[in-house]
């Protein structure tokens, strides 16, 4: 992995090249109800669960900074459980980059959000994709709407085969789409983004 040769590399050092984001990740952190949020985004930079080890005033400023990148620097002192589930999907991405990322995984980031918490939060992942000189971002997700528009490509998988892969226009079709889905939909394209509709010919084949 990123040009990594499993057995032949140092394993902690790689972590720290990739980011993740997961409300499983998210569970981690419930019960550690002494850490602020700042403590929590600060021990990106380690990649641990807690922080142990100091920290520098450029890491301070540096944490601060993407605080205010995502719109949370407000609740810097609070704990993780006070906020509402977008502000801990972007604590949570904060956190991931105080790293040096080459890769970011966001597995399903917006789920349990609301309609606009959904929105506020793709926003921010769309400013962050759009980054030229930011880490390579694999997004996972089973709604193809959330996909914001500075993703290029996209592969398909059905119960773990893969159905196609390449740019996201061209893999992100209604027919390879029924065929992810099993089901007959329309799809739309609004401002780079895919929309799915289920069809009414669905009614007669459930």
């Amino acid at each position: 992995m990123l040009g990594n040769l499993y057995g032949k590399t140092n394993i902690p050092e790689l972590r720290r090249r990739i980011g993740w984001v997961s409300t499983s990740l998210d569970d981690q952190f419930q019960f550690r109800s002494m850490d602020s949020v700042l403590e929590i985004v600060l021990s990106g930079k380690f990649v641990s669960i807690g922080l142990y080890e100091e920290i520098t005033q450029h890491d301070l400023e540096k944490a601060l900074d993407l605080m205010d990148r995502f719109h949370i620097r407000h609740a810097k002192n609070q704990i993780l459980t006070s906020l509402s589930q977008g502000e801990r999907r972007k604590a949570m991405i904060a956190r991931a980059l105080m790293a040096s990322l080459d890769l970011f995984i966001l597995d399903e980031p917006c789920n349990g959000l609301d309609v606009f918490s959904r929105e506020e939060l793709l926003h921010s992942i769309e400013d962050m994709a759009s980054d030229r000189v930011g880490p390579t971002i694999l997004y996972v997700t089973h709604h193809i709407e959330k996909i914001v528009p500075s993703i290029s490509h996209a592969l398909l998988l059905r119960e773990g085969q893969i159905i196609a892969q390449g740019s996201k226009t061209q893999t992100l079709n209604e027919s390879l789409l029924e065929q992810a889905f099993k089901f007959p939909i329309a799809l739309e394209w609004d401002n780079g983004r895919a929309w799915l509709r289920v069809t009414n010919t669905i009614a007669g084949r459930i």
